[in-house]
């Protein structure tokens, strides 16, 4: 009868050393795989928003143009304040819009994109983000 308690206590569940690290290493091997991933899709988020922003402020730029007959230069808020039908920016977005005697250009960009998206309304608009 005591041989079978000794039994019992030694008979104890779990799982090995060796099964935990290879839990661990796989769920290492699927971060590897997904985290370069996530960042992709976040830089393509961040330049989506700041390519929208500065569509709406070129936008902003042509009706003020057709309304006084000369474009204005803007940065952040002041674009939001003195262009027609600017509500806001998207949050992080930095705008820089240039205003000449005939036409303007702009910048735009968020602290964490590393690109810069630019306009030229002598280019026929948007030119794109580098």
């Amino acid at each position: 009868m005591g041989g079978n308690l000794q039994n019992q206590e030694n008979n104890q569940s779990g799982y090995t050393m060796i099964e935990l690290l290879t839990v661990v290493g796989i769920i290492g091997v699927l971060a590897i795989i997904a985290i370069p991933e996530f960042s992709t899709y976040q830089d393509r988020g961040f330049e989506a928003r700041v390519k929208s922003d500065l569509r709406t402020v070129a936008a902003a730029e042509e009706a003020y143009f057709v309304d006084n007959e000369v474009f204005r230069s803007c940065t952040n808020n002041a674009c939001v304040t003195n262009l027609p039908s600017v509500a806001r920016l998207s949050d992080g977005v930095q705008v820089q819009m240039t205003a000449t005697a005939t036409g303007f250009t702009g910048a735009a960009t968020h602290p964490q994109l590393s690109t810069t998206c630019r306009w030229d309304s002598s280019q026929a608009g948007f030119l794109g983000c580098s």
